[in-house]
């Protein structure tokens, strides 16, 4: 009993280090939760609320709160969301057109563009929306309007599973009535001459649908989504912190043999800015940007990046560019796996390590070439799943909350699939970047095609006894987050307790 109230004693002063340190993620947290209140009036934001009342003290708790309520006010009166007795009402729209995708079906060519719909006015005015974002199926590929305007256009609205659609009348005309500055064309533009170029070295197919996805986030394959989904690597397709941490490592490692630190450090600054002008911002993008900026901007300053805070600088930069981003599924599993594995990671790793033992630099030097080979591998394989076991711990509910599954086997194939992935880019980025030399170029494609072509073959051609599944179809709303609170209540404790012994080591 004494070791308990000791622990309980300890809770406050634990919370009030880590909120201390990682002050971005707190505010972050606390903005997320004003925005879900705004929006979606859940009443389970309280419990997760509670933690950050731990240890925070009166003025941080304070502070945050008003941030919260702040940010509620400011969307309840910019977003207005047409109701669901809206559909099928005729209207006046007014957009904005935020992304372009090419698609085909059944051998025709369309658009599916997204678009920020200004507002919305019902022809018998019975309801108004504004600032919402919608999508728009654009059936004449011939005639598709600019994104370098707003566009007025009589129409109506459908929702499904809270993603609204903009469906234009019989004879309606998009009417331009402003020009806008926006990367949106001039982003269509550079990916079409992209996949052109990559048509040149790659045959159509797979492989070169799936390495389009991989480096412009656009996935037009459904059959291979579905293998990719079958073992829970349709992240892969996702841009996100995987892309950003591969293109950064890629071009640290060919910058540094001719420039110095700094000005690597620079010229990665651009590129990863250029990269996210060019897929365009997305919850995961924005997030895995803000977080490769910092690490880079501490390596300029020479300074130590934090990646908590990090983490909580992404989660407040996403939702002021897009406030309705705290809706999207794929926002909360973004930040939840980034967030298991800052917190988590160590403990797994540290586990695995205690069952194998260590090998200093000087020892492997001693070993036979085969040795050596085996410790590397199976020292790659080993961190690689401590990495999914961790993202694991909170992925698993969130996929049986989501999904009403979980595939057991991709926690084996998420320790290898991703690998091949990095290395096949590499291999593009070298053929891209010796495109003037063209047997080089080709001699990296074609290396490029054959893994690619290889490691889709261990994903599609995979036996169906490999389906193990885990289901759950009862897993509720209070039940998850009350999961998530606890599990995250442990990891602090634990972030916390490690970081001190690793003040005494030193």
């Amino acid at each position: 009993m004494n070791r308990l109230y000791a622990l309980i004693d300890g809770i406050g002063p634990i919370f009030s280090r880590f909120w201390t340190r990682h002050p971005a993620l707190y505010y972050g947290l606390f903005l997320y939760f004003g925005a879900v209140g705004a929006l979606q009036n859940v009443a389970y934001s309280i419990l997760p609320i509670g933690l950050l009342l731990l240890g925070a003290g009166l003025l941080r708790f304070s502070l945050g709160a008003l941030l919260a309520v702040v940010f509620g006010f400011y969307l309840t009166s910019s977003v207005q969301v047409a109701p669901a007795w809206a559909e099928g009402r005729i209207g006046q729209a007014c957009f904005q057109i935020t992304n372009i995708t090419p698609e085909i079906r059944y051998h025709r060519a369309y658009y599916k563009l997204q678009i920020d719909l200004l507002s919305f006015v019902a022809k018998d005015n019975t309801f108004y929306a504004q600032n919402v974002p919608c999508k728009l199926v654009w059936n004449k590929p011939g005639l598709r309007p600019s994104a370098d305007w707003l566009y007025e256009v009589e129409a109506t609205l459908t929702e499904q599973n809270g993603l609204w659609t903009l469906h234009l009348l019989t004879g309606s005309v998009c009417k331009p009535y402003k020009r806008v500055f926006s990367f949106v064309e001039w982003r269509y533009r550079l990916k079409s001459a992209f996949k052109r170029f990559l048509a040149r070295y790659i045959p159509p197919g797979e492989v070169r649908a799936f390495l389009e996805g991989v480096v412009i986030g656009e996935f037009h394959d459904p059959l291979l989504a579905n293998s990719l989904r079958r073992f829970g690597l349709q992240h892969i397709i996702v841009v996100s912190g995987f892309h950003f941490s591969l293109i950064a490592a890629i071009f640290t490692g060919l910058i540094r043999l001719i420039a110095s630190w700094k000005v690597t450090s620079v010229l990665l600054i651009l590129l990863t800015t250029f990269y996210l002008l060019f897929v365009g911002p997305s919850p995961s993008v924005v997030r895995a940007y803000t977080a490769t900026l910092l690490v880079l901007l501490a390596n300029l300053f020479e300074e130590k990046s934090n990646g908590i805070n990090s983490l909580g600088l992404g989660l407040m930069v996403a939702l002021f560019i897009e406030p309705l981003w705290a809706e999207s599924l794929s926002f909360t599993l973004s930040f939840l796996a980034t967030w298991a594995i800052l917190l988590f990671y160590p403990l797994c790793r540290r586990a695995i390590q205690t069952y194998f033992p260590r090998r200093t630099g000087s020892m492997l030097l001693k070993m036979p070439f085969l040795d050596q080979l085996t410790f590397v591998l199976l020292a790659f394989f080993l961190s690689s799943f401590a990495l999914v076991a961790s993202v694991t711990i909170l992925m698993l509910p969130m996929s049986l909350f989501a999904f009403q599954q979980f595939p057991l086997l991709g926690i084996i194939y998420n320790c290898f699939f991703p690998f091949l992935v990095s290395i096949s880019v590499f291999l593009l980025s070298l053929g891209l970047l010796f495109s003037w030399l063209s047997p080089v170029a080709c001699l990296f494609f074609s290396s490029c095609t054959h893994l690619t072509e290889a490691a889709l073959t261990l994903v599609r051609d995979a036996p169906l006894c490999f389906d193990m599944t885990l289901e759950c179809s009862w897993l509720s709303l209070g039940v998850l987050v009350a999961y998530l609170c606890f599990v995250s209540f442990i990891g602090i404790i634990y972030l916390d307790r490690v970081s001190d012994n690793f003040k005494e080591a030193r």
